[in-house]
């Protein structure tokens, strides 16, 4: 054995020589000369970047690009009852002649709240004139504010006619109140400046309110409210027999935790009760302050249930 190992090692040191030869790399090759067009185009383009580097300071201002021309300043846009007036808050001068309207201010089309801009030449005084001369207290119309929002459920959906009440944060009087429309948007208008507090609901059993008054300055302002998941009673009262629908009867629901709303039966006999939490309900039918009859009814989301009474 230690033989063979010996042979082996001697047999290794003469076959190394010639694998160091086999694994030499081979001699790289001589770069081949330019042609001539190449060389001349190289050539021209160093020539180029050393007189960009070398020219003098009058070179360098001749080849700067000329200043761009300052862009005209644009009159801040002034909104007064709907209208826009082009100018900063005008300066109050003569009223216009012959009833026309004033310089700088064009009449609107019906439906339109937008008055074109002042025409060139024309100064914002006379649109102060015209606003003067139509009983505008400009500076009294720049301190209005407004504040609007959308009533939401949860699934994202609008909640259309639910009342919407605006109350001043210190004394909680009622300063306005409104209805969401169809896409369960409200908005007030023409605000004076001051903290108020959003109340969404009826009355006598609101929905919710925003805990954080709002303060309201000048401008507009947004706030959203995400009700609870909703739906309605229809309660129909009727004569023993069926024959006739009775008018006048007064209804009263009672949600399991205490609140309850009132209605009375219309021409048809129905009372409608709109925007109730999701729950269970007493529906009352109440004569002269006492209650005749009772059923239960529960309210589930986007539905409005049938509760029938026959007296």
């Amino acid at each position: 054995m230690p033989k063979t190992v010996g042979r082996l090692a001697v047999l290794l040191l003469l076959l190394v020589p010639d694998l160091l030869v086999l694994v030499q790399p081979a001699p790289l090759a001589e770069p081949r000369p330019l042609d001539p067009a190449t060389q001349r185009e190289l050539a021209a383009r160093k020539a180029e970047r050393r007189a960009r580097f070398n020219r003098s300071p009058e070179e360098i201002a001749a080849a700067r690009l000329p200043e761009p021309a300052p862009y005209p300043e644009r009159p801040t846009p002034v909104v007064v009852k709907g209208a826009l007036v082009a100018g900063r808050p005008p300066v109050p001068g003569p009223p216009a002649a012959g009833g026309a309207p004033a310089a700088g201010l064009a009449a609107a089309e019906p439906g339109e709240s937008a008055a074109q801009p002042a025409a060139p030449g024309r100064t914002a005084p006379d649109a102060g004139a015209a606003l003067a001369a139509a009983g505008v207290d400009l500076a009294a119309e720049l301190g209005r504010a407004w504040l609007e929002g959308e009533v939401l459920q949860p699934d994202g959906s609008a909640v259309p006619w639910l009342e919407v009440r605006l109350r001043a944060d210190a004394d909680g009087s009622v300063v306005a109140a409104t209805v969401t429309d169809g896409e369960g948007s409200y908005r007030f208008p023409d605000l004076d400046p001051g903290r108020y507090r959003v109340e969404f609901g009826p009355a006598e059993a609101p929905l919710g309110r925003h805990q954080e008054p709002v303060e309201v300055r000048r401008g507009g302002y947004r706030r959203d409210f995400r009700a609870p998941r909703l739906g309605g009673l229809q309660v129909v009262v009727t004569a023993a027999d069926g024959s006739r629908p009775l008018v006048g009867r007064k209804i009263r629901v009672q949600e399991r935790f205490g609140e309850e709303r009132e209605g009375v039966t219309d021409a048809d006999g129905v009372a409608r009760f709109r925007n109730l939490p999701v729950g269970s309900y007493r529906v009352l039918l109440i004569e002269d302050g006492v209650r005749v009859a009772e059923k239960r009814q529960a309210v589930v989301a986007r539905a409005e249930p049938r509760v029938e009474f026959e007296v």
